[in-house]
């Protein structure tokens, strides 16, 4: 196995956000679908929301859901929600001003039992992208699926695009032949074009709003935060420690040490409730 130099490792890693171990119906809005390029601050007839509540927590986290960029996962999140399937799971990892990510099928994190028929496919919209407050699904992109398990993204930094991308291009054209193998520069020089390839307003965005633009194209973008915010902020705080074995181990980040990402405590998901705001006399629904 070749020996990699740990400089140029480092600082890829750390330019990709450290993120490289990641890996119901409603009525249809007219006109194209907006996802999160814009700003919402209020819901309205014919919307379809989440309310997320934890046991130990006051507030809510409220999130717009994309019901016409990623009806698959809507669909999904919908009726894992109804079942139950997420009362009682846990948040097991807040990886500060990056992201918090729960409700995995075991206590552990994992979702390794999970039967491949039970994952479900990537949806990806260029209007719906990794912003500051994004909820997604984590993902298996080798695969093309979809675990069970969401994140919520809290990287609220402004972005430069352009300037990610440029530091990018200069690891890669400084690499020697032993830095990477040849399926890392692959994954590496795909992401490059992405970053160059987005469009203007998604750059703006990203400097406006902050966010995790690396993970753009493959992952489901499929809701929003409209309120809770100061809620998702007393979680990314949190004490964190060891117990994630996918970043106890990574040799990269915190010092050789590996990066802490489990809470201390224990953060269960009391309720998830999926709501769609009535169009006319119809009864609200949840």
């Amino acid at each position: 196995m070749k020996k990699r130099n740990p400089i140029m490792k480092a600082l890829l890693v750390l330019l990709v956000c450290s993120l490289g171990f990641f890996t119901f119906a409603s009525c249809k809005k007219a006109g194209a679908p907006q996802g999160n390029m814009k700003t919402v601050s209020s819901l309205k007839p014919g919307d379809t929301y989440a309310v997320i509540k934890f046991a130990d927590f006051e507030g809510e986290l409220t999130f717009i859901l994309f019901d016409d960029i990623a009806p698959t996962a809507i669909s999904e999140f919908t009726t894992s929600a109804n079942n139950r399937y997420y009362d009682g799971k846990t948040l097991h990892r807040v990886l500060k001003n990056t992201l918090i990510q729960g409700g995995a099928l075991n206590i552990d994190g994992s979702d390794s039992t999970i039967p491949p028929e039970e994952m479900f496919d990537i949806e990806t919209h260029n209007n719906a992208r990794n912003f500051f407050g994004a909820l997604c699904f984590a993902s298996d992109p080798e695969n093309g699926k979809n675990y069970r398990q969401f994140f919520v993204v809290t990287e609220n930094e402004p972005v430069d695009v352009e300037a990610k991308a440029a530091e990018l291009k200069e690891v890669l054209d400084k690499a020697q032949e032993d830095d990477f193998s040849k399926e890392e520069l692959l994954e590496y020089t795909a992401l490059l074009k992405m970053l160059e390839g987005f469009p203007n307003a998604v750059k703006e965005r990203y400097a406006e709003r902050g966010g995790l633009p690396m993970l753009d194209e493959t992952v489901t973008v499929f809701g929003q935060l409209i309120s809770g915010w100061e809620l998702l902020e007393k979680i990314s705080a949190v004490e964190v420690v060891a117990g994630n074995a996918i970043d106890d181990e990574n040799p990269i980040l915190g010092n050789g040490k590996g990066l802490n990402s489990r809470p201390k405590s224990n953060i269960f998901i009391e309720t998830i409730r999926i709501i769609t705001i009535p169009t006319g006399d119809e009864e609200e629904t949840d």
